[in-house]
């Protein structure tokens, strides 16, 4: 199972999308580190746009995060969480045809 396989459901209410992304923001202003602010700020500009360079931001932000919590990420290899979201390298190579 790919993980276009696994996101399939019910389409998604833009005002619902809009509602949670504003949550998301407003908490990640009240409790992140600098560091996870200037990640979710890339998610915002027209130059970040792409899914390749997305899945990069959200790769920044959780590494940020973790730090934030004390949580080392050495053993991480690069693109751990893009490979954890994706869970086949397929997926990877079809996301970058994009």
């Amino acid at each position: 199972m790919n993980a276009n396989e696994r996101l399939k459901g019910a389409p998604i209410d833009e005002n619902d999308l809009a509602r949670k992304l504003i949550e998301i923001r407003t908490k990640a202003v009240l409790w992140g580190s600098q560091d996870v602010l200037i990640a979710l700020e890339k998610m915002g500009k027209p130059s970040e746009a792409g899914v390749e360079r997305m899945f990069h931001i959200i790769e920044d932000i959780q590494r940020a995060m973790r730090s934030d919590l004390g949580l080392p990420n050495w053993k991480l290899g690069q693109r751990f969480f893009i490979r954890l979201m994706l869970n086949e390298e397929l997926d990877w190579t079809k996301i970058k045809g994009q």
